[in-house]
């Protein structure tokens, strides 16, 4: 293999040690129903590519060790640390806010104040992929817009 294909090579080992840590990170979060979680992980993040590039790569100057020790214990600190500030405490409240703003998008609901009264008789359009539209087209008539009154259009996969 030649230079840059080695290159390519370790980025993309890399990259996926981080894909796999923040799978792990994402999988506890979803069980602990606490994203703050990846506040603990990000370091590790950051780590994770320079472990991978220091195990392959084939010469490695006389300061890449001393590199990759400081960035291991910067990493290693900063997890430990705010794993130790978070333990016992409730999911942080920009997560909170993020995952009420989700939820009420999951639950199909348009705040009222969102569109023309149904009394107006307004006249809807509604563009996106299929399953979005289908969401606020539903949405509307629950809210008590007219079927005939709302114009999708739909686009993407079914």
């Amino acid at each position: 293999m030649n230079g840059s294909t080695v290159l390519v090579h370790i980025t993309g080992l890399g990259l996926s040690a981080c894909g796999v840590i923040a799978l792990l990170a994402w999988a506890a979060s979803v069980a602990l129903r606490d994203v703050s979680i990846v506040d603990s992980a990000w370091s590790l993040l950051v780590l994770a590519p320079a472990l991978v590039a220091a195990a392959l790569v084939p010469q490695v100057g006389p300061r890449a060790p001393a590199v990759l020790s400081l960035a291991g214990i910067w990493a290693l600190r900063l997890a430990v640390y705010i794993t130790w500030r978070h333990w016992g405490h409730p999911e942080d409240s920009r997560y909170q806010a993020i995952r009420a703003r989700n939820d009420r998008m999951r639950t199909n609901r348009i705040p009222e104040t969102a569109t023309f009264p149904p009394e107006q008789e307004p006249r809807v359009f509604v563009c996106g992929p299929t399953r979005f539209v289908e969401a606020v087209a539903d949405a509307l008539v629950a809210l008590g817009h007219r079927p005939g009154r709302i114009r999708t259009e739909r686009f993407g996969g079914a």
